[in-house]
């Protein structure tokens, strides 16, 4: 069953009005003092990256810390307090995981982290049938699809054969699960659209708000998105549901973090930064309290690791998630 969007508005209304019901078993865990910002390690861009999917760290399936800094893309091995600089240049951007493996874009390319090398994939000469494709704004992989978006262009690239198989126009915001995306048009408004990547089948306005939408992501249960006022939703499998997360309604920064297929809310208050694990039924449970972050961008997932810039001693340190 597809959602209208008269039910989308009335479900997000009543999913706003639901009382707070965070599952408080979450412990505050031990901080690991782990890796020293000093002369070993650039400094790192803590103001997060170009678009809100992203931040400055990735971890990868070896459990290697990958972070984005002033000098390129450093990594640290499991156990090691020094860094290694794997790609020199003060244009890495976007870090993302996917399936264990690390990759980032710089201007106009995406690059695929093997050990100690960084491989391009892709660049923008790789779209022909889009003659002003330039600069990469956002970027996700989905199994051997890599999409690349440049203005309102998305190019799907198939990276196992080196090869742009569709160009789509007009596209905001997108994530993609499988053989699935949601997406908006250019304008960002309040409309998610649906399409079936494979066939080419479009579901219009599945989903429809009365705010322009901020980010869309994806995960085992379904899609969520973020409205620009803050607002986190998800969207069960086939839109036959949407809920509010029951986050706190007092949080001054929300980050969204993703390992594997589970998602996560990074929460800045107050009193720290913490960690929520979310579900498809709107449920926000609390699996880590009050870490001193510096920012709920600067934060990044591996296993029931959580690993962070410590805004009180400038390091990268870790805290272990307690359930």
């Amino acid at each position: 069953m597809k959602i209208t969007i008269f039910m989308a508005v009335f479900l997000i209304i009543f999913g706003c009005a639901k009382k707070a019901e965070n599952d408080e078993t979450g412990t505050q865990a031990e901080t690991i003092k782990e890796f020293d910002s000093s002369d070993s390690l650039g400094r790192i861009k803590a103001d997060g990256a170009g678009d809100s999917n992203f931040g400055s760290f990735a971890v990868s399936s070896g459990d290697a810390l990958y972070i984005r800094t002033d000098r390129g893309i450093e990594k640290i091995e499991k156990g090691s307090k020094k860094a290694k600089l794997i790609h020199k240049s003060s244009e890495a951007d976007m870090l993302l995981v996917s399936d264990g493996i690390v990759y980032f874009s710089e201007k106009d390319s995406v690059f695929r982290i093997n050990g100690d090398k960084a491989e391009k994939i892709f660049d923008r000469h790789s779209v022909k049938d889009a003659a002003d494709f330039g600069d990469i704004e956002d970027f996700a992989v989905s199994g051997m699809r890599l999409y690349a978006k440049s203005g309102s262009y998305l190019a799907e690239f198939r990276h196992d054969i080196r090869t742009v198989t569709k160009v789509y126009e007009n596209i905001g915001l997108f994530a993609v699960k499988g053989n699935e995306m949601i997406y908006t048009t250019a304008d960002r408004n309040d409309i998610i659209r649906h399409m079936r990547v494979d066939t080419g089948e479009k579901t219009e306005g599945v989903i429809a708000l009365s705010e322009p939408f901020d980010a869309l992501y994806d995960f085992d249960g379904g899609f969520a998105f973020k409205t620009e006022r803050g607002g986190l939703y998800c969207i069960s499998r086939w839109y036959a549901l949407v809920n509010s997360f029951n986050l706190p309604q007092n949080a001054e920064e929300l980050k969204v973090l993703s390992y594997g297929a589970r998602l996560f809310a990074a929460v800045k208050t107050s009193g720290g930064v913490s960690l929520y694990s979310l579900d498809e039924n709107g449920s926000a449970s609390l699996v880590l309290e009050g870490i001193n972050a510096a920012s709920a961008a600067d934060c990044a997932l591996a296993g029931d690791t959580l690993y962070y810039l410590s805004r009180a001693s400038g390091r990268v340190e870790k805290a272990q998630l307690k359930n």
